[in-house]
């Protein structure tokens, strides 16, 4: 059925554009920065539980997706309702419906996802309670905005089924109370995506771009000025980017409240399905926004995102006969360092494999050359 109207395009257009760009680049992607993440690690020494939470998201977005796409073209929403039969009326209104249900706990899974990442990096008491509070209270309204959209009529499939089947007996609540649970919804969800992101911004600037650079147990920082410039260089990159990406979180909460703007309108008028059609397309940007940021920061250590493929390079340090006589460092002659990853815990936070020839202080090859 072509699409008659522009606002049925633009909600068209915004979905497949969604789509796309989830299950033809962040998908793939994501995939290979897990197979490039394993090397040097067993399966089990990698953080799944993140994976499966964002899979679980984009799974019930890909289902959320497909509902809202069938109302799109076979149903009635972005039309008015002297433009549309009783069939389309059906088909949208029950698009409406499951899309509205599968919203929430999307939105939580994507949320969850994103905090258990946060975790990783070893954030400090109070900013974990914290965490665990904003998800809380994200969970708790989860769940009371799931039941009052599942039990705004009764039963619940008079929402859809009185527009084809006029003779079923059934009825509807209170009309206020769907925007009002919407609205109050949307301000959880805004306040915690703002939450994460200033948390997710502060942990990593504690924890990780402020680390110590590795050294060998009775060198000096300023004794090994080569091996710390390379580090400093490669740690202060790493985690500005990923600070970067994942402050893309408050994005999330920045389309929440541009979407409470047209809640109000919920209430089921004549024209609902035409009305309600840029309420439609915030729900439908804010779990893709929120799944690209989250999944942002693995991608990022991916080959294509660097100057150099991003491999687990060998420095090898020789003895040096002469330097200019400002500089003073410490040699180690013929030792191998593994600088895959410039701190003990890699981009993502996961304890790496160090170079057991780096920590080794019983070297006797150490040499001070002026």
């Amino acid at each position: 059925m072509p699409l008659a109207t522009d606002q049925k395009k633009k909600l068209f257009i915004v979905q497949v554009v969604c789509l796309v760009i989830l299950w033809v680049f962040v998908v793939p992607l994501r995939i290979w920065s897990r197979i490039l993440t394993k090397r040097g690690r067993s399966w089990k020494e990698l953080p799944w539980v993140e994976d499966a939470l964002m899979l679980q998201a984009l799974l019930l977005y890909t289902l959320m997706a497909g509902f809202a796409l069938q109302g799109i073209i076979d149903g009635g929403i972005g039309k008015h309702a002297s433009e549309m039969g009783a069939h389309e009326a059906y088909v949208a209104f029950r698009a409406w419906f499951i899309c509205e249900l599968i919203y929430g706990p999307l939105s939580a899974l994507v949320r969850t996802s994103i905090a258990l990442l946060i975790l990783r990096f070893s954030p400090s008491k109070t900013q974990k309670w914290i965490l665990y509070a904003c998800l809380g209270i994200v969970y708790t309204f989860t769940i009371v905005y799931f039941f009052i959209n599942l039990l705004q009529c009764s039963p619940p499939s008079y929402f859809w089924m009185q527009f084809e089947n006029f003779n079923m007996e059934g009825s509807c609540g209170n009309p206020h109370l769907l925007p009002n649970a919407a609205i109050a919804h949307s301000v959880i969800d805004a306040v915690s995506d703002l939450t994460i992101s200033v948390l997710s911004a502060c942990t990593i600037k504690k924890n990780l771009m402020g680390s110590p650079t590795i050294t060998t147990s009775d060198e000096k920082p300023q004794q090994n000025k080569m091996r710390t410039k390379l580090t400093e260089l490669r740690r202060n990159k790493t985690k500005m980017v990923i600070m970067l990406f994942l402050v893309l979180g408050g994005a999330a909460g920045g389309v929440m409240l541009v979407r409470i703007r047209y809640i109000r309108i919920l209430e089921i008028t004549p024209d609902f399905l035409y009305r309600t059609v840029d309420v439609a397309m915030w729900s439908l940007i804010e779990p893709c926004v929120g799944i690209l940021a989250g999944s942002l920061p693995y991608i990022r250590s991916l080959p294509i995102f660097h100057r150099r493929p991003r491999k687990a390079a060998t420095l090898r340090c020789t003895q040096v006969n002469y330097l200019p006589s400002a500089t003073e460092i410490m040699v180690k002659s013929d030792v191998e360092v593994d600088i895959r990853s410039a701190t003990p815990y890699d981009d993502l936070g996961t304890r790496a494999r160090i170079n057991e020839k780096l920590l080794d202080d019983t070297s006797p090859e150490e040499k001070r050359v002026r």
